[in-house]
């Protein structure tokens, strides 16, 4: 007999969520119990309420009184001898895995082992009184869980019956696998099949007849091997995993100066993941986020700086948490907004650009202003913090610069600068020069569109010295006071002003000329 909880259930016509309702049982009512078995992530039973005999789920009920089917050990003997004992119990409906634990003769517990057999090969590797009992579990009602009786019995006989004894096994003590993975453990001895083997959770990991481990499920357990004469037995914890988080990257296109944002790859039967960030202060990674998602973002950053992650994997189970190996990266945040945008030069057709250097950026791509699109369109990157651009000449135009930083997974761009306006210089100018009588020249030249003024250089002790400004409205200029018979050196610019910045054009050809 058995009593519904506080919410009503239907009685359907199989144990299937999908089956026809053939009626149902009240909140707190009771009902008969026939079977059990498992479906579709329930425990279901077979029951009988009022005239109507079906199915319905088990889960939200409680056992009242009646016949009970428990996992009773059959047939238990008072005594065994030293080496192995096989205990074999009644199976109980709706039983999807057993556990047969072994207490010492005070009832305190030595060792538990799961299976879903009805029958368990447990070592004994020292002689004494001993307790026993069996539980029967369901996977899907974890407040379901019924036991046996707890029997006594005793283990007798000694390490010298035998001079077939292992004093050194030579088992490891610990091993971790990854689930779904497998691996042979070694022994001291040539041959694995001549120990027995055996482990204590079978839904965590299994192991065959010559010590080959398989990794079924999340959890611990334990893995023992006991020597031929059964006198002494090793064992060996096995932790299984989840893996690696592969795919653990940083995503660029949303990377700021101030958020990192990271993703990696699902990992089957995770409960989550942990995230961790490098501390140089203190030589070691400090936790940052447990996520079930499979992204982070760290908002904790400053421009321009590297920052080193890991990830990794956990699961919850019965015993505890168990982690996956940590994946490691090196990420990078946006570098910072680039200053002092300025034009530096220039000359006919040319204008060079310089800026200030930026914590971190790897490069630096250069864009400037189209009028007609009325957008910025790049025009070139670099690794300096200057750069010479052709313009046309006499023409201006404003300029903007982003600083970049290359990871793995492409470049992050920094914050682009304060606009600046470039002036190049005017086009060459076309000049000559003549006697105009003695100890005179006259330097004269063809107007160029655009220059505010032109320059005169001369030839002297010092290399080319600016000798005169003349103002646009002027093509010529008669430099005077000049010794005769002497060969004379000259060359001109054309020189724009705009915007407080001065654009000075290509220096004419060199004009000579010998004075009167």
């Amino acid at each position: 007999i058995w009593q519904m909880g506080s919410d009503a259930l239907n009685i359907r016509a199989s144990a299937s969520t999908g089956a026809t309702v053939l009626g149902i049982v009240p909140a707190n009512a009771k009902f008969y119990v026939y079977e059990k078995k498992s479906s579709d992530q329930y425990l279901w039973s077979k029951i009988k309420y009022g005239s109507v005999t079906g199915w319905s789920v088990l889960n939200y009920s409680e056992y009242i009184s009646g016949k009970y089917e428990v996992p009773e050990i059959q047939s238990p003997k008072e005594k065994y001898p030293l080496g192995s004992v096989s205990f074999k119990w009644s199976q109980v409906s709706g039983a999807d895995k057993y556990q047969i634990r072994i207490y010492d003769k005070d009832k305190k517990l030595l060792s538990s082992y799961y299976t879903t057999d009805t029958e368990y090969k447990v070592p004994f590797g020292s002689e004494g009184s001993y307790y026993a009992k069996v539980y029967a579990f369901n996977q899907f009602c974890d407040s379901w869980k019924i036991d046996g009786e707890l029997i006594s019995f005793t283990i007798e006989g000694s390490k010298e019956d035998s001079d077939n004894s292992v004093d050194e096994i030579g088992l490891p003590e610990a091993l971790a696998l990854v689930k779904g993975s497998s691996k042979k453990l070694t022994l001291n001895a040539a041959d694995n099949s001549k120990f027995t083997w055996h482990s204590e959770n079978v839904s965590v990991a299994t192991v065959t007849s010559d010590g080959e481990v398989t990794a079924n499920n999340f959890g611990k357990t334990k893995i023992g091997c006991t020597s031929s004469d059964g006198k002494t037995t090793a064992f060996c914890t096995v932790t299984v995993t989840p893996g690696a988080s592969v795919s653990f990257k940083q995503n660029p296109s949303k990377t700021t100066t101030k958020a990192i944002p990271l993703s990696w790859s699902a990992v089957a039967g995770a409960t989550g993941y942990q995230v961790a960030r490098y501390n140089s202060a203190t030589k070691k990674y400090d936790r940052i986020a447990v996520t079930t998602s499979t992204s982070y973002t760290d908002k904790k950053v400053a421009a321009g700086k590297d920052y080193y992650y890991v990830v990794r994997a956990y699961a919850k189970t019965e015993q505890g948490y168990v982690y996956g190996e940590y994946v490691k990266i090196k990420c990078s945040s946006d570098p910072a907004k680039v200053t002092g945008l300025k034009q530096s030069a220039s000359s006919t057709g040319t204008v060079t650009l310089k800026w200030n250097k930026v914590s971190n950026a790897d490069a630096y791509t250069v864009y400037r202003y189209d009028s007609k699109t009325k957008k910025y369109s790049k025009i070139k990157a670099t690794t300096k913090n200057y750069l010479k651009i052709s313009q046309k000449a006499g023409s201006s135009y404003y300029y903007r610069v982003y600083a970049t930083t290359k990871t793995d997974w492409g470049y992050t761009y920094g914050t682009a600068s304060d606009a600046a306006l470039a002036t190049s210089g005017p086009s060459k100018v076309s000049a000559k020069v003549t006697n105009a009588g003695t100890g005179r020249v006259k330097i004269s030249w063809s107007k160029v569109s655009g220059a505010t003024h032109y320059e005169i250089y001369r030839y002297g002790n010092d290399g080319y010295t600016k000798i005169a400004t003349i103002g646009a409205q002027y093509g010529s200029f008669t430099n005077i006071n000049l010794r005769s018979n002497r060969n004379y050196y000259y060359r001109v610019r054309a020189v724009t002003t705009k915007n407080g910045y001065t654009a000075c054009g290509s220096y004419s050809d060199k004009l000579t000329i010998k004075t009167k």
